[in-house]
């Protein structure tokens, strides 16, 4: 059992070093009307942010524009404060 404890922190403690720095950092997210959302780095996506306006957004969005023109997965976590529009299919930005 202390060998299974040792290996257990062992590991946890590997995975706690690798976490980003900006990990769990609050940030802003500012939406393309100027209104903005709070979330937690490394923790938040686009998708939960498309969730949190419209559940029919976020089952169409298959991508989004980050900080203006970097496309980001759905499901990718976001980093730093920034800007977000939705990769919906009709946005002819997107």
């Amino acid at each position: 059992m202390q060998h299974r404890l040792r290996v257990f922190d062992r590991v946890k403690a590997e995975r706690e070093a690798s976490k980003p720095a900006y990990h769990g950092k609050t940030i802003t997210i500012t939406l393309p009307d100027g209104s903005t959302k709070e979330g937690i780095a490394g923790v938040t996506t686009p998708h939960e942010i498309a969730m949190g306006i419209s559940k029919r957004l976020a089952d169409v969005c298959v991508a989004a524009m980050v900080d203006g023109g970097v496309m980001w997965d759905m499901t990718r976590h976001l980093e730093a404060d920034c800007s977000l529009r939705s990769g919906h299919p009709k946005d002819p930005e997107t």
